[in-house]
């Protein structure tokens, strides 16, 4: 089996800093040697090149993460914004890794958000859409409560030929087809093992091949039997997936392998 990938986890997160030898051990020990970062803000993507050095197989992914912008100002978000395009413009140069993919951008106006962030969130949601398109990056989406918004962003940037995941996805059917007509992937993680979450399990079922990837989104969102998530439930995720779509875990996982080489350019 060739080396699998997980398609987004956040490893530079601090939660994990006291425990990840261990947990880049397990994963290693179950064939997962590669790991799309999600981007969270300007303090993460220096933890993210920091990390890269230290561990093979980190691939960066810059963004500003819509809950780092609903607690900021509007002039904080636009300094990210430009250091986030110098930063891409100079991924690769000095040494430094390739950054695979734009996100977390997106829009959440759940729970986790306060409403009067709503336009800000739309601005520099807008803001990184152009960048995308600039650099020539794929896009790593955190949509929450805000699909139809979204889902006219992205109609109106034209995203298409760039393609991208929709991280977390947890929606229905309908919603599944609305994002894969836009060129997009669905990346399925924890929640698809967990009890309910029955409009994912109809949408998984009713996807084809090429049309999602499996996450960890370490050190959240776990599948049951972890406390901290880590990559290494990949493969709980997997077995969830096949036994829904009556296939082997190892034959969806390396599928994931296959499908996120041609979507952030791997070669793998």
């Amino acid at each position: 089996m060739k080396s699998l990938i997980d398609a987004h986890c956040h490893l530079a997160d601090p939660r994990l800093a006291p425990v990840l030898d261990e947990v880049m051990a397990r994963a290693r020990s179950r064939g997962i040697e590669f790991f799309i970062q999600g981007g969270v803000g300007p303090d993460d993507w220096s933890r993210q090149l920091e990390l890269s050095f230290r561990e093979k197989g980190i691939l960066p992914a810059f963004g500003l993460h819509p809950w780092w912008v609903d607690q900021k100002g509007d002039e904080d978000c636009e300094r990210a914004l430009t250091e986030l395009d110098q930063r891409l413009a100079l991924s690769t140069q000095n040494g430094s890794p390739r950054v695979v993919g734009l996100g977390e951008l997106g829009l959440d106006y759940g729970p986790r958000t306060h409403e009067e962030s709503r336009d800000r969130q739309l601005r520099v949601f807008r803001s990184q859409l152009i960048l995308a398109k600039k650099h020539g990056l794929p896009l790593v989406l955190h949509i929450v409560h805000a699909h139809e918004e979204a889902i006219a962003e992205l109609k109106t940037a034209d995203t298409a030929g760039r393609g991208g995941i929709v991280h977390a996805f947890t929606g229905g059917p309908g919603l599944a087809r609305r994002y894969c007509e836009l060129g997009l992937t669905l990346s399925i993680g924890g929640p698809v093992a967990r009890k309910g979450f029955e409009s994912l399990k109809r949408a998984v079922v009713t996807l084809r091949p090429n049309q999602f990837v499996l996450e960890s989104d370490s050190p959240d969102q776990p599948p049951p039997g972890y406390a901290l998530n880590e990559p290494a439930s990949l493969w709980d995720v997997a077995e969830e997936v096949g036994r829904l779509r009556s296939e082997q875990a190892s034959e969806v996982l390396q599928r994931s392998r296959d499908r996120l080489n041609e979507i952030f350019k791997l070669e793998l």
